[in-house]
């Protein structure tokens, strides 16, 4: 057997459901302090995100007052008007935005789905367009991007509303099944319009599907004890 076969295999056995979860989540309520670093507060056993981090965005805490009545992260510094670029000569961060990584691991198989937040304006000087992009490194080290494309914000100001953002638009397809392993997804919010104004953002989850593949002895083997499952009733 070589080794492109037991990859089908692996991949065969354990292919993701076509139902999103949640891989990477940062809701603020575990933050201490305004000065704290922004971690998840939950990941996908099969992934390693970082924190979220800030180039020329500033970011204070609010202990109540959050979708769910607790914690929330209020985030300044946005442009007033789009200035955004999606040539990368790497996975770094474009400034004017927030943004964090995700890895999966080397046993992993699935995909990258959607990225969905909650979101306030406090104001009519708060920006009302808002972007997600998500990017990654390919196989000849070319990084590659997919992204929502700028997004209204047409809540009412001061009310709380949900958001999910799907990657439609970019220069290739996600990867995804056994072509997820170790690989880094780089995710930035980038936020626009009216006066540049403050947003409020809580409940930042990037959604997908994980599961471990085994080894290739493992899959073979339990593809083969499959395979023989299926001879023996059909010898019945």
């Amino acid at each position: 057997m070589n080794k492109a076969f037991l990859t089908l295999l692996a991949a065969a056995a354990f292919a993701a459901p076509a139902s999103a979860t949640v891989l990477v989540k940062y809701d603020f309520n575990n933050i201490k302090t305004a000065a704290s670093a922004n971690v998840a507060s939950y990941c996908a056993p099969c992934v390693t995100p970082t924190n979220i981090t800030r180039c020329s965005i500033s970011n204070s805490l609010h202990s109540t007052g959050g979708p769910d009545g607790t914690k929330f992260r209020c985030f300044a510094g946005w442009d007033a008007k789009y200035d955004y670029s999606f040539t990368r000569n790497s996975l770094s961060q474009a400034c004017d935005t927030i943004a964090f990584n995700t890895t999966f691991d080397s046993t992993s198989t699935g995909f990258v789905d959607s990225l969905s937040l909650d979101w306030r304006r406090p104001s009519t000087g708060s920006v009302n367009q808002l972007q997600a992009s998500i990017f990654w490194q390919d196989d000849y080290g070319v990084i590659q991007y997919r992204t929502s494309g700028p997004i209204a914000l047409t809540g009412a100001v001061n009310t709380w509303s949900h958001l999910d953002f799907n990657f439609d638009i970019g220069s290739a397809p996600l990867p995804s099944g056994p072509a997820i392993a170790n690989e880094t997804f780089h995710v930035e919010l980038y936020a626009f319009g009216a006066s540049g104004g403050t947003l409020y953002l809580d409940n930042l989850s990037l959604n997908g599907e994980c599961c471990q593949v085994p080894e290739p002895t493992g899959a073979l083997l339990l593809g083969c004890s499959g395979f023989a499952f299926i001879l023996r009733r059909r010898r019945r």
